[in-house]
């Protein structure tokens, strides 16, 4: 059972308790990720999770990894389009030290010049690694593609050029702009006492005094392509794109979520079964929903001999034909609930899980759906329901990009 406290500044703060977990985990939440970023501040969300890191006003970077090193501890983050995390782990008896290393961070970045040149070394290194990885690559590419002059579309990390024109004092403002009590949200779950996190959390997070003065994501429109890269790859990398809707309607989500199960979400999917296991065309094949509160795209990727790509290409629409006619089966769609709910549920099992889910549900929505509910809600999921979710998504105009290898 969790239970959501909002101290005198705003900030809010929700605790789980789980029993048999061992140790606690301290989320602390941002509502602001990439597609909060202006163009001119492109990659500064990203810049400023590694910052924090780099020393504040008390601790040097090496204090922060040795303090949390010493009692057997895992501090980290990371940065998504919509909300960056800064989170610890610990045995409950050194919860306390995640508050206080989480808060230091959070207050009082020191943003040395030094440091943020050599990070800025660091995080190009990453941007150009994920060069290297075409899989991810084909995905965010056509995702810029498809949603162009938007933040959403937009890598994450950013680009060498914007990455080279951020600077302390852009950082600093931006955090002063998003880095709000009123734009923040800490989760702890595990194994702790809830007294002790509210007042760990009222001591270091509480007298804190500031308003949001930051934008928020804006609905970007879905632009219809078909790009080609060329790239020294061994496979060609197909990613379609379909848009679909922003996330907040419970039955949508629940529906998607079944339908991308039927449709591409494991192996017994049907583009799995037809394009890889019936013809052999390919050893990855899979589709994802990828839905923020702006906007959504439903994505189907392989990764395939060059050869291969036409026909598997042809499988993949004929799937999609044959949905749209003649709908689901009553066995895919008790499969698709069951996924969707033991997805779910096995997470409740997991505090890190769980610290993410109840961190963005509170943060982005403002409230959290109690589990029976959420049950609830997917067991009334109907066929029509899912049919209706996949009329809406595949029966509009879609992208398609595709890295092949060079001279083909």
């Amino acid at each position: 059972m969790n239970k959501i406290t909002v101290l005198n500044n705003g900030l809010k703060i929700i605790t789980e308790p789980m029993p048999g977990a061992q140790s606690v985990f301290v989320g602390v939440w941002v509502r602001c990720g990439s597609g909060n970023e202006t163009y001119e501040e492109w990659g500064i969300s990203h810049f400023i999770e590694h910052m924090v890191f780099k020393g504040t006003k008390n601790r040097t970077a090496q204090q922060i990894s040795e303090e949390t090193d010493y009692v057997g501890g895992q501090v980290n983050a990371f940065t998504s389009r919509d909300c960056t995390c800064y989170y610890s782990r610990t045995l409950p008896e050194h919860m306390e030290l995640s508050f206080d290393i989480l808060s230091d961070i959070y207050h009082n970045p020191k943003m040395d010049k030094r440091d943020v040149n050599l990070e800025r070394g660091v995080i190009k290194e990453e941007i150009m690694m994920f060069e290297d990885c075409p899989e991810d690559l084909v995905q965010d590419r056509l995702l810029e593609a498809v949603f162009p002059n938007s933040a959403l579309g937009r890598e994450i990390a950013g680009s060498i050029e914007s990455v080279d024109k951020i600077d302390r004092k852009l950082m600093l403002e931006y955090m002063s702009r998003y880095y709000t009590p009123d734009n923040t949200v800490i989760t702890v779950c595990g194994k702790f006492d809830e007294a002790d996190a509210i007042r760990y959390a009222q001591k270091y997070f509480g007298s804190y005094i500031a308003a949001f003065k930051g934008d928020r994501i804006i609905e970007p429109r879905f632009r219809a392509v078909d790009i080609k890269w060329e790239k020294d790859v061994e496979q060609a990398h197909l990613c379609l794109s379909f848009p679909s809707v922003p996330t907040g309607d419970d039955k949508m989500d629940y529906s998607l979520s079944a339908l991308n199960s039927i449709f591409g979400g494991g192996m017994s999917s049907r583009i799995f079964r037809t394009v890889r296991e019936e013809r052999g065309l390919c050893y990855s094949v899979y589709s994802y929903s990828m839905q923020t509160e702006a906007a959504g795209i439903l994505g189907i990727y392989t990764g395939l001999n060059v050869n291969c790509l036409d026909s598997a290409e042809e499988l993949i629409h004929k799937e999609i034909s044959a949905l749209l006619k003649d709908g689901i089966t009553d066995y895919e769609l008790t499969k698709g609930k069951e996924q969707v709910k033991a997805a779910i549920l096995m997470d409740l099992e997991n505090p890190a899980s769980r610290m993410t889910a109840l961190g963005k549900d509170l943060l982005i929505y403002n409230k959290v759906t109690p589990v029976e509910d959420i049950v609830k809600a997917i067991n009334s999921i109907t066929k029509k329901d899912i049919e209706n979710a996949a009329h809406m998504v595949f029966e509009q105009k879609w992208a398609r990009g595709v890295i092949v290898p060079k001279d083909n």
